[in-house]
């Protein structure tokens, strides 16, 4: 059985509705198209730091970020952790 990963279905996203708003809030929008091309700098920036098969946290508030960064951890070959800053707050930064 054939397994899709998150950024394949990104991809897929792309190629067939790329303007399409993917995410927003109060202050922006960024359609698939620019979801994807966040995720691919914020790959190439994790990639000059040798980083490869790592957890990475994603200490984010609930903003357009949040989507992004999780595809280019991905994209990078890295996998994740989603960490709300309003749950974080005495959170062992040692553990990280």
């Amino acid at each position: 059985m054939y397994s899709r990963t998150v950024t394949e279905y990104l991809n897929q996203t792309v190629e067939k509705y790329p303007d399409k708003i993917a995410v927003q809030d109060s202050k922006q929008s960024l359609s698939f198209r620019e979801v994807q091309k966040e995720a691919m700098q914020t790959a190439t920036l994790i990639s000059q730091y040798g980083l490869f098969k790592r957890p990475i946290a994603i200490l984010l508030d609930k903003k357009y970020r949040v989507l992004y960064f999780p595809f280019g951890i991905a994209y990078s070959g890295n996998y994740y952790t989603i960490i709300d800053v309003k749950n974080a707050s005495g959170t062992d930064s040692k553990n990280f």
